[in-house]
């Protein structure tokens, strides 16, 4: 019964992604088309418009599912020896199911914006990007504030590697964070608006990067735990936020326009979005991971000192959550070490799209 539990979540898996990749065919058709010609589509041509509506309800009603499966297998097996190879560990799994919440509200709230917008041009208002088109080119003051912030985050790795990759994303959240500064809002916010706007474009583009080469996802995990290690070596506040909160925790938010404090940090970012980059030009297709996968995986964690009890702990959210956080850590390194220990390349190959599907789309 959990075999075909698994097998029932995948297929509902697979298929919500299949429905957000639909989506983005029409949210954002290559290359990138302007929301301006984007509204008049919609405008002027009412069987698009209801395409769109579709397309946003099947992501919205593929994600309940898939989450409904998901939980299923939580709540039907929370004892069983398998529950490791089932969802790839509790940590996974809560991550999973906590990456398929916000997915869903994200898809949510992007729907109802949409449908606002569809609104205002039915009564004859302009695009918004016309909107803004009126307020002017930006002063003098401004462009010297958007070479500056260039500059500074041309400094970083990651940055780099989104600059250069996604250009018009670069140059509009640029953009964003000069409004703010000249709002006079505080660094920290700023900060806060770029983290959030970094981690949609992740999760964006999380299935391109889960298609990567081998080599490419070696460097992401490799990244992630010399990351974690490094933020370990900070404080376990900073290792811990990190694992829980990702990207815009407190502690890691400091440390995300620093070249030196977060060098670690932009390295791994930067591996994400080089593996991005890989993806979207050559996929590669693999099959999932076995139970004999994870037999294998299951050897090296004890090598690495892991008994019983660990593995219980690790694959049941709610016992890990109630660890402290130094221990949370700690595991969540062994989880990846790991991983990259396993010395049969197709078996390696297999478990790291699994143990980083919840690090690059949660």
């Amino acid at each position: 019964m959990a075999v075909e539990a698994r097998q029932a979540y995948n297929r509902a898996e697979r298929r919500f992604l299949q429905s957000q990749e639909e989506l983005q065919a029409w949210v954002l058709p290559p290359p990138h088309a302007a929301h301006e010609a984007l509204f008049g589509m919609w405008k002027n041509q009412p069987e698009v418009r209801q395409k769109l509506r579709d397309a946003m309800e099947e992501v919205i009603r593929q994600g309940r599912t898939a989450l409904e499966k998901l939980q299923a297998i939580i709540r039907d097996y929370p004892e069983t020896d398998h529950a490791v190879t089932l969802i790839g560990g509790g940590e996974v799994a809560g991550l999973s199911i906590a990456s398929l919440e916000e997915g869903l509200s994200e898809h949510e709230a992007q729907r109802k914006l949409v449908l606002e917008e569809m609104q205002r041009l039915d009564q004859g208002a302009a695009p918004r990007s016309q909107d803004a088109a009126k307020q002017g080119a930006p002063s003098a003051a401004a462009t010297e504030d958007l070479q500056a912030l260039d500059g500074k985050l041309q400094k970083m790795l990651n940055w780099r590697v989104v600059k250069r990759e996604f250009p018009d994303w670069y140059s509009e959240r640029l953009n964003e964070a000069a409004r703010l500064s000249a709002n006079n809002q505080p660094k920290l916010a700023i900060t806060k608006h770029l983290a959030e706007a970094l981690v949609g474009l992740r999760r964006q583009h999380a299935n391109a990067a889960l298609a990567a080469s081998t080599e490419r996802l070696k460097d992401v995990a490799s990244a992630f735990l010399n990351n974690l290690k490094s933020l370990s070596a900070r404080s376990v506040a900073s290792c811990h936020g990190f694992i829980s909160q990702g990207e815009t925790a407190p502690a890691v938010l400091e440390l995300l326009l620093s070249p030196e404090q977060g060098a670690s940090l932009h390295v791994q970012l930067a591996a994400t979005f080089e593996a991005i980059a890989d993806g979207r030009k050559a996929s590669v297709m693999r099959t999932r991971a076995t139970n004999a996968d994870y037999d294998l995986l299951r050897q090296e964690l004890t090598k690495l000192g892991w008994k019983q009890a660990d593995f219980q702990i690790f694959s049941e959210p709610s016992a890990l959550a109630g660890q402290q956080p130094d221990r949370i850590c700690s595991m969540m390194q062994d989880w990846i070490a790991a991983h990259l220990s396993v010395e049969d390349g197709a078996v390696q190959e297999r478990l790291l799209v699994e143990v980083l599907k919840p690090l690059v789309s949660g």
